[in-house]
């Protein structure tokens, strides 16, 4: 995560590796709703049919959609 964090503050290619992003959202997505608070932000509503990425991002706190930069 801390690697699209980056890539969004420099505003440069923020695909994360697939593989990468299957493993930890597999093991994030279990334990969600008992991380800690103040860690992490709301997780904001996603739209219809999100991809894994954007799903992962999510349940970290993170909306790709409030930067605003040209994708």
């Amino acid at each position: 995560m801390h690697s699209w964090d980056l890539a969004q503050a420099i505003g440069v290619e923020d695909t994360l590796d697939p593989v990468m992003v299957e493993a930890a959202h597999a093991f994030v997505e279990p334990v969600a709703d008992s991380l800690p608070t103040g860690y992490f932000a709301t997780a904001p509503q996603l739209g219809a049919d999100p991809d894994r990425q954007t799903q992962l991002l999510a349940l970290l706190g993170r909306d790709a959609r409030a930067w605003n930069r040209p994708r």
